[in-house]
């Protein structure tokens, strides 16, 4: 009962505060007064310096969007520049033409900023602000430069959608943070995108850059990312970089998606740090693919380059902490602290293999190439049948599959060796006909000649085992089936038709 009473008692002192509160923040008709003669005067009007109240600073919705659109308003060439002023209530610029250059930095704007569809015929400046609510510039046009740089977007349901926007010079929004959920779809940017050291922060949703175009850099540097975020189809004309960035977000659903992309220069992720699943399939760099340093952190799952195609790719002192996917990707040079290692820890793709051969083999490491070759077919062997395992196995060991045929003959000359071990003893042979009985007997040239195929040495016509040695007469048929096996396969292996 007594909480009760309280509550009651407390009720009034609520409402007077709500109502001073909403009378603090009505317009100020000094300060749009102030704001009109600055901006006639083609000066800036910086509400702080003029009203050290803050809440003196006020002005109207109605008032802006007046002063931007109305013809008969007094704008000087300069343009509207007005600083550290609060604005309470939506602003409606809707479908609007502004033809002034149109500065609002360090401004609070506490409700949403409708610009959809709106023209502005020069600059649009919002530096330092902070926005409560939405900021929609959906299918606007800025014939200028967009700068929203250390802008602070608090609302977590709040959204900033700019997408279809056409900016025909650059888009900045340095150090600017997002509580809530950005878009960037389709954005059309003829200059630089400079999103260095921005914040987004909301790990419930997704900011999208989909299928933007960018008519210069776009650059991401020290950015962060908590939010997941995608790139897909942005078409960049000249250099990407996120040197630095962060996505933070480890989520098990939570990406960072780059499938598509095209920079017609550099992609540049040097110390780039993923947390999530990273995406880069289909992307293409018309210059360098740079990975050095970058670290992806994302345990269960595999981060994705197949079908990227750059010059050159390089992946110094990237690391790993769990397999990635390298089916498809093209590129002309390769850097890696160990190429061969790099594309062995990758999930298995012959196309890998194939296509790093191919630049050992340009760069004229051919032994190299060789090698990388034959662990290839050894990390193929884990997915043969058991037929094919053995197949394999007895390839890797004869011949190292057709990219070490001397091995063949390697074995051949142990072979033929413990043949003249076996027959070596004059006393433990018998000529095949009793005149052949005081010919000379060399345990090497018989061994050799027992074990080459299509070869007739006459060291074989001659002599045998004798017949009480059983083990000497087997082998000798084991030493011949030796010599068909290991002679044919080293020489089709030589031929190139051993693979």
């Amino acid at each position: 009962m007594k909480r009760i009473l309280a509550i009651l008692i407390f009720l009034p002192c609520l409402s007077a505060f709500a109502l001073a509160d909403t009378a603090e923040l009505e317009p100020n008709p000094r300060a749009e007064r102030f704001v009109k003669m600055q901006v006639a005067a083609g000066e800036p009007a910086d509400l702080e310096k003029e009203f050290p109240d803050p809440g003196d600073r006020v002005l109207g919705s109605e008032f802006l969007v007046n002063l931007l659109t109305d013809a008969s308003s007094n704008v000087h060439r300069h343009g509207v520049r007005i600083m550290n002023a609060t604005f309470a209530d939506d602003i409606d610029l809707e479908s609007a033409d502004v033809s002034h250059n149109v500065e609002l930095s360090g401004c609070n704007f506490l409700g949403d900023l409708e610009l959809s569809q709106s023209h502005f015929k020069k600059n649009l400046i919002l530096d330092g602000s902070t926005i409560g609510g939405t900021l929609n510039l959906i299918r606007a046009i800025i014939d200028g430069d967009l700068k929203i740089n250390s802008v602070k977007f608090t609302s977590v349901e709040g959204e900033a959608d700019f997408t279809d926007l056409q900016a025909a010079g650059s888009f900045e929004l340095r150090n600017a943070s997002f509580a809530g959920r950005a878009l960037f779809i389709h954005d059309k940017i003829g200059g630089n995108l400079d999103a260095q050291s921005a914040s987004f922060a909301n790990r419930e949703t997704e900011i999208s850059f989909d299928s933007m175009k960018v008519g210069a850099y776009a650059l991401f540097s020290r950015a962060n990312f908590s939010s997941s975020v995608t790139f897909a189809y942005a078409d960049v004309a000249r250099n990407f970089g996120t040197e630095d960035a962060h996505f933070t977000n480890s989520q098990t659903d939570a990406h960072a998606i780059f499938n598509s992309m095209k920079v017609g220069l550099d992609g540049k992720f040097h110390r780039t740090v993923f947390d999530c699943w990273v995406d880069f399939g289909h992307a293409e760099f018309g210059g360098r693919f740079e990975l050095t340093e970058a670290k992806f952190n994302a345990p269960s799952s595999f981060p994705n380059f197949s079908g990227l195609k750059a010059d050159v790719v390089d992946f110094s002192l990237a690391k790993f902490s769990n397999q990635y996917v390298l089916e498809g990707m093209e590129y002309r040079e390769i850097k890696a602290d160990s190429v061969g290692d790099f594309v062995d820890r990758a999930t298995y793709s012959p196309d890998a293999y194939a296509s790093l051969e191919s630049f050992l083999k340009r760069k004229g490491m051919e032994g190299t190439a060789n090698t990388l070759y034959i662990a290839q077919r050894r990390r193929e062997r884990s997915g043969l049948s058991l037929p094919g395992k053995v197949g394999s196995v007895l390839l890797d060991v004869l011949v190292g599959y057709g990219r070490r045929p001397w091995l063949a003959f390697v074995w051949g000359a142990l072979f033929v060796a413990l043949g003249a071990a076996v027959f070596r003893r004059r006393t433990s042979m018998q000529p095949q006909k009793p005149e052949y009985e005081s010919r000379h007997y060399s345990a090497f040239w018989y061994s050799l000649d027992m074990f080459l195929p299509f070869v007739d040495l006459k060291a074989a016509d001659y002599w045998e085992p004798r017949m009480d040695r059983q083990l000497a007469r087997t082998y000798l048929r084991i030493h011949i089936l030796l010599g068909w096996i290991l002679i044919p396969i080293g020489l089709a292996a030589i031929s190139g038709l051993v693979k």
